[in-house]
């Protein structure tokens, strides 16, 4: 399956993560989306994560933000380590290739992959 960060992934490896976990409560999903209404199953709340990113993403040692807000232009989000003690520890593996947090503290999420199809 061609996973839009890394290229091609086994497609039991890519699934969809909540950006607002489940367990928020309360007015939080209200604020991030400016919506009165959300659901947390909504589509606008989903992303297609490789399954050890939505793991630390459940856990809290990453975050998904949104980057400054430029007029006109679409959200750029971007994937941000919570937990700065971290960095130096070995984070991600996929595809046999292991990589310390300290390279993955700013993911930008939107930019064009770095492939071809």
């Amino acid at each position: 399956m061609r996973y839009h960060l890394s290229g091609w992934e086994y497609a039991d490896e890519i699934v969809t993560a909540h950006l607002i976990p489940k367990t928020l409560k309360e007015d939080g999903p209200k604020h991030l989306f400016g919506e009165n209404e959300v659901v947390l199953e909504d589509s606008k709340n989903g992303l297609t994560l490789h399954r050890r990113l939505e793991q630390t993403l459940n856990n809290r040692t990453i975050a998904i933000v949104p980057g400054p807000p430029v007029e006109c232009e679409i959200t750029k989000w971007k994937c941000i380590l919570v937990h700065g003690d971290l960095r130096e520890q070995t984070g991600i593996h996929s595809r046999g290739v292991f990589r310390k947090w300290k390279g993955c503290l700013t993911l930008n999420l939107t930019e064009k992959p770095p492939f071809r199809m």
